[in-house]
């Protein structure tokens, strides 16, 4: 039998990040499918998707500053999440079903200014086209937090 993994202070902090931010999504494209990156964008691009199309969660990584000394650090984390959506047709059509440019809109919408149960505020970066190929497209879209801090207990 093997023994329970806990899950530390930082993956809880991120699974519930990650979470709330699917959340959002979920409300803003109800007919999407929407999830954790299930491995590469490369890899998320290539999966067969709704015809509401995908929305794709990933945690990218951190920034942190200088820390204060004391018995338990504190640091500013930048947290930085990616979002990638992935749509059949470029612009909405006639049978209502949603082009990425309105998904990409509406993705912006819901996450500028989401408060994070980890702490801070999403702010949108960036978005991008990532990929377009036969009548699939995608774009990038990525988020950080401001105003986040990580104390080691």
């Amino acid at each position: 039998m093997r023994a329970k993994k806990e899950n530390t202070v930082a993956d809880s902090i991120l699974s519930q990040d990650e979470d709330a931010i699917k959340s959002a999504l979920e409300s803003a494209l109800p007919d999407a499918l929407v999830e954790s990156f299930p491995g590469s964008p490369e890899e998320a691009f290539e999966l067969l998707h709704p015809p509401g199309g995908a929305a794709y969660v990933l945690y990218n990584g951190g920034t942190f500053g200088r820390g204060e000394s004391s018995p338990s650090l504190t640091q500013a984390w930048q947290a930085n999440f990616r979002i990638l959506i992935v749509s059949d047709s470029l612009r909405s059509r006639e049978d209502a079903s949603r082009g990425v440019y309105e998904m990409v809109d509406s993705a912006r919408i819901a996450l500028s200014g989401l408060e994070l149960p980890g702490g801070g505020c999403l702010e949108l970066q960036s978005e991008r086209v990532f990929r377009v190929v036969m009548g699939k497209f995608a774009y990038v879209m990525d988020f950080f937090t401001k105003n986040r801090f990580w104390r080691k207990q």
